[in-house]
């Protein structure tokens, strides 16, 4: 991702879990710290399903960088 960010001048972050598709894969919080520290990476959309996740990545971005934008793909609820 950060090779990419080298190249294009903002993207979006993506993880999809493995009940979407079988390729799916949701970031550790390390991972996902990561994505923050690349400034062409303006914001992922998180699919999990895993409302505590977000809630981890929301913490996270408010703590680490607060322009990062935490798109949900949440089907179950959003609050």
């Amino acid at each position: 991702h950060e090779g990419f960010g080298r190249h294009v001048d903002r993207f979006i972050g993506f993880e999809l879990g493995p009940m979407f598709v079988p390729y799916g894969r949701i970031y550790s919080l390390d991972a996902y710290e990561g994505l923050l520290g690349i400034p062409a990476c303006t914001g992922a959309k998180h699919a999990s399903l895993s409302r505590a996740l977000e809630w981890d990545r929301l913490a996270l971005r408010d703590r680490v960088r607060p322009d990062f934008r935490v798109f949900t793909g949440n089907d179950l609820a959003i609050d």
